[in-house]
C-alpha cells in the first residue's frame, strides 16, 4: 500500500501546481504507475489501489458488491460481475475478480485487471482490448507500451501500441526471447515522443540501460549488453 500512495501522494502534488490540461495526465500517470509497481509485486494487492482510484473519477465508474460498473457518454454503461465458486457447503471463493487499476479521461480509457489479464477499454463505445501487461504511455497519449515480466508466461516481450479511435493496435515489438540475457525491464522516461529511456537488470547482477528510439524505419532497440554469469541470467531460450 505504501508504494501506492506514494504514487498518488506525488501526482496530487504535481496535479496542485500543473497548468491547466495537464492535472488529470499526472493523476492517470500516477495510477498507471502504481499499477505497474503492483502487477510486479507478488504480494501486490489491486483492490486497495482500485478503492483509490475509485475515489477520483468522478461518477465515471462505481463499485457495489461483486460489480464493477464503467459509466460512458449518453447513458451507456458496463458492468464487470466478479465470478464466484462455491467450495464447499459454506465456502464460498472468489474465482476471477475485476479491478479497475486506472481511470484515464484525457486518454478516454479505463484499465481493468481480471485475474492476469488485462484490459484497456474505450470510453467512448465500450470497446475493449487485451493486453500483455499495464500500459504506460507516450507524451502525446497516443501511444503507449507495454513491459511484460512475467517470466511465469514463458513470453516476457515489450510491445508499443497505438492507441486511436478507441482501438489499441500492436506496432513493435520485441520478445525477449531475442535478448542473450533474461531480464527485468522498467520504464524511466518517454518524454520525447521518438526515444524510450528503460531500465533492465538481471535478478542477481547490476542494472543497464536500454533505448528503443523510432527512426526512418520504425522503433528499434538500442542496448549494449553487460558480461554477466550465463547460469544465473543467461537466455538459453
Amino acid at each position: 500500500m505504501g508504494r501506492i500512495l506514494q504514487w498518488i501522494v506525488v501526482a496530487l502534488l504535481i496535479a496542485a501546481n500543473a497548468p491547466p490540461g495537464w492535472a488529470d495526465a499526472a493523476r492517470e500517470d500516477a495510477q498507471l504507475n502504481a499499477a505497474v509497481a503492483i502487477e510486479n509485486d507478488p504480494g501486490g494487492d489491486f483492490r486497495a489501489l482500485e478503492k483509490l482510484v475509485l475515489q477520483t473519477t468522478h461518477a465515471r465508474a462505481y463499485r457495489e458488491d461483486g460489480r464493477l460498473t464503467l459509466f460512458f457518454g449518453d447513458d451507456h454503461e458496463l458492468t464487470f460481475q466478479d465470478q464466484e465458486v462455491r467450495w464447499a457447503r459454506n465456502i464460498v471463493g472468489v474465482l476471477v475478480d475485476y479491478y479497475l487499476v486506472a481511470d484515464l479521461p484525457s486518454r478516454h480509457a479505463f484499465v481493468v485487471l481480471t485475474g492476469g489479464e488485462v484490459r484497456i477499454v474505450d470510453d467512448r463505445m465500450g470497446r475493449q482490448t487485451v493486453l500483455p501487461a499495464v500500459p504506460q504511455f507516450g507524451p502525446d497519449g497516443r501511444e503507449f507500451i507495454t513491459l511484460d515480466n512475467r517470466f511465469s508466461n514463458d513470453n516476457p516481450d515489450m510491445t508499443i501500441w497505438q492507441w486511436r479511435d478507441g482501438a489499441a493496435q500492436a506496432v513493435w515489438h520485441h520478445g525477449l526471447d531475442l535478448d542473450p540475457i533474461y531480464h527485468t525491464t522498467a520504464l524511466v522516461r518517454w518524454a520525447d515522443p521518438d526515444a524510450i529511456y528503460l531500465d533492465l537488470w538481471c535478478a542477481s547482477g547490476p542494472h543497464w540501460p536500454a533505448v528503443i528510439r523510432r527512426g526512418p524505419d520504425g522503433w528499434r532497440l538500442e542496448v549494449t549488453w553487460p558480461e554477466l554469469n550465463p547460469r544465473s541470467c543467461g537466455n538459453n531460450s
